[in-house]
Protein backbone atom coordinates (compact mmCIF):
# COMPACT_ATOMS: atom_id res chain seq x y z
CA UNK A 1 0.00 0.00 0.00
CA UNK A 2 0.92 3.65 -0.50
CA UNK A 3 1.40 6.07 2.00
CA UNK A 4 0.25 9.36 0.88
CA UNK A 5 2.15 12.43 1.83
CA UNK A 6 0.30 15.04 3.06
CA UNK A 7 2.65 17.43 4.76
CA UNK A 8 2.40 21.43 4.83
CA UNK A 9 5.25 21.75 1.49
CA UNK A 10 3.09 19.34 -0.61
CA UNK A 11 -0.28 21.17 0.15
CA UNK A 12 1.46 24.38 -0.45
CA UNK A 13 2.79 23.13 -3.47
CA UNK A 14 -0.29 21.22 -5.00
CA UNK A 15 -2.15 24.71 -3.90
CA UNK A 16 -0.04 27.10 -5.92
CA UNK A 17 -0.26 24.95 -8.83
CA UNK A 18 -3.72 24.92 -8.77
CA UNK A 19 -3.86 28.25 -8.06
CA UNK A 20 -1.70 28.83 -11.27
CA UNK A 21 -3.77 26.71 -13.68
CA UNK A 22 -6.90 28.89 -12.58
CA UNK A 23 -5.21 32.34 -13.52
CA UNK A 24 -3.80 30.57 -16.89
CA UNK A 25 -7.56 29.54 -17.49
CA UNK A 26 -8.38 33.33 -16.71
CA UNK A 27 -6.39 34.83 -19.30
CA UNK A 28 -6.18 31.98 -22.16
CA UNK A 29 -10.38 31.57 -21.91
CA UNK A 30 -11.50 34.94 -22.71
CA UNK A 31 -8.79 35.66 -25.59
CA UNK A 32 -10.53 31.98 -27.01
CA UNK A 33 -14.00 34.09 -26.44
CA UNK A 34 -12.43 37.27 -28.23
CA UNK A 35 -11.11 34.58 -31.05
CA UNK A 36 -14.53 32.92 -31.56
CA UNK A 37 -16.58 36.32 -31.59
CA UNK A 38 -14.21 37.96 -34.00
CA UNK A 39 -15.48 34.96 -37.08
CA UNK A 40 -18.90 36.45 -38.14
CA UNK A 41 -21.70 33.57 -39.00
CA UNK A 42 -22.97 33.86 -42.82
CA UNK A 43 -26.04 35.25 -43.39
CA UNK A 44 -27.86 31.79 -44.37
CA UNK A 45 -26.58 29.98 -40.91
CA UNK A 46 -28.15 32.96 -39.37
CA UNK A 47 -31.79 32.74 -41.27
CA UNK A 48 -31.03 36.24 -42.25
CA UNK A 49 -33.84 37.88 -44.54
CA UNK A 50 -34.06 41.64 -46.10
CA UNK A 51 -37.70 41.89 -44.22
CA UNK A 52 -38.58 42.43 -40.62
CA UNK A 53 -40.30 39.62 -38.81
CA UNK A 54 -42.90 42.22 -36.77
CA UNK A 55 -41.46 44.39 -35.09
CA UNK A 56 -38.22 42.61 -34.96
CA UNK A 57 -35.86 44.32 -37.68
CA UNK A 58 -32.24 44.80 -37.76
CA UNK A 59 -32.58 48.29 -36.80
CA UNK A 60 -33.86 47.93 -33.26
CA UNK A 61 -31.18 45.02 -32.73
CA UNK A 62 -28.10 45.36 -30.58
CA UNK A 63 -25.74 43.56 -32.81
CA UNK A 64 -26.37 45.89 -35.75
CA UNK A 65 -24.23 48.94 -36.76
CA UNK A 66 -25.75 51.93 -37.83
CA UNK A 67 -22.89 53.51 -39.76
CA UNK A 68 -21.83 50.89 -41.69
CA UNK A 69 -24.73 48.79 -41.91
CA UNK A 70 -22.93 45.84 -40.84
CA UNK A 71 -23.77 43.22 -38.06
CA UNK A 72 -21.40 42.55 -34.85
CA UNK A 73 -22.52 38.76 -35.46
CA UNK A 74 -23.48 38.23 -39.57
CA UNK A 75 -20.95 38.70 -42.21
CA UNK A 76 -21.94 41.06 -45.44
CA UNK A 77 -24.17 44.05 -45.69
CA UNK A 78 -27.08 44.23 -43.50
CA UNK A 79 -30.21 45.94 -44.20
CA UNK A 80 -32.03 48.15 -41.07
CA UNK A 81 -35.51 46.50 -42.37
CA UNK A 82 -33.51 43.05 -42.14
CA UNK A 83 -33.85 40.31 -39.75
CA UNK A 84 -32.24 36.84 -38.51
CA UNK A 85 -32.22 34.58 -35.62
CA UNK A 86 -29.43 36.30 -33.73
CA UNK A 87 -31.91 39.21 -33.24
CA UNK A 88 -32.07 40.89 -29.98
CA UNK A 89 -33.64 44.37 -28.81
CA UNK A 90 -31.67 47.10 -28.12
CA UNK A 91 -32.22 48.83 -24.80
Amino acid sequence: MRKIDLSRRVMLGDFVIFGCGLCLSAVVAPAAVAQAAAKKMSQSAARYQAQPKGDRSCGNCTNFVAESKTCKLVEGSISPEGWCNLWSKKS
